[in-house]
């Protein structure tokens, strides 16, 4: 009974998980960040490349709109300043076709 119940919130949860388009863009070091449009960030990385929701772009988006976005501009300066590996989450695509930023995973070793 235990493991069918698992079972059934593990389905749940990688169904709700996709149904957003929330996906990872693959774990790599920051290769580029620049000011953009007078209201984001725009961030490349040099990991896989993944691009769950079909965006026009290759390019993560990271809006001054974000509930942290000087916390987690913080954390995306260091990681490109130290060139630590980090995941960064996607959810959607933005206006411009960049993926729009959703979290950023990190402590990944290398």
């Amino acid at each position: 009974m235990k493991v069918t119940k698992n079972l059934i919130m593990c389905i749940a949860v990688f169904i709700s998980a996709n149904s957003y388009g929330l996906g990872s863009v693959g774990v790599g070091t920051i290769k580029t960040m620049q000011n953009a449009y007078g209201d984001r960030w725009v961030i490349n990385t040099n990991g896989d490349a993944i691009n769950p929701d079909n965006c026009a772009s290759n390019i993560i988006s990271l809006r001054n709109t974000n509930a942290q976005y000087k916390e987690v501009f913080s954390l995306l300066l260091s990681a490109y300043v130290s060139a630590k590996p980090v995941n960064i989450f996607v959810n959607g695509c933005d206006e411009h076709g960049y993926k729009i930023f959703s979290f950023i995973h990190t402590g990944w070793n290398q």
